[in-house]
Order: C-alpha cells, then structure tokens, then sequence
C-alpha cells in the first residue's frame, strides 16, 4: 500500500541526527489520508527495535540549552 511504501523507504533511509516531519492526510485524495496516522505505530516501532531513541523537537531543544547530550 501507499502507506508502507514511505514508511520502508523511511525506515532505510533514516540517519543519526534526523528529524522526520510526518505529515496526516493534506492529501485532497481522501484515498491517501491518514496513511500516516495509521503506519506511525509501525514506524516508531520499528525505529525503537533497531535501537533508536525517539525525542520530540521540545527535547531537542532544551537538550541545546544543556550540556547534555539529546536523544536522537
């Protein structure tokens, strides 16, 4: 399907460091909507197993303001 498609090629084609903005149906063909919503289960599970951590932009942001370093 649409869906699983950009969420293989997301899962192999994302690196250390990135961040990936998802997008839930801005899509005028209703067909397409909500693929997204749908496969974001997948997709942070996937990331999780292959040992990624997973933060929000806020994280990332107030780990900027620090001497730590963020997840990723």
């Amino acid at each position: 399907t649409h869906g699983s498609i950009n969420s293989r090629r997301l899962l192999e084609k994302v690196r250390g460091g990135d961040i990936v903005l998802l997008h839930d149906g801005c899509d005028r063909d209703v067909r397409f909507q909500r693929h997204t919503a749908v496969a974001l289960p997948s997709i942070l599970d996937s990331l999780v197993q292959a040992g990624w951590q997973l933060a929000t932009v806020s994280e990332l942001l107030d780990g900027a303001n620090s001497n730590e370093c963020p997840a990723v």
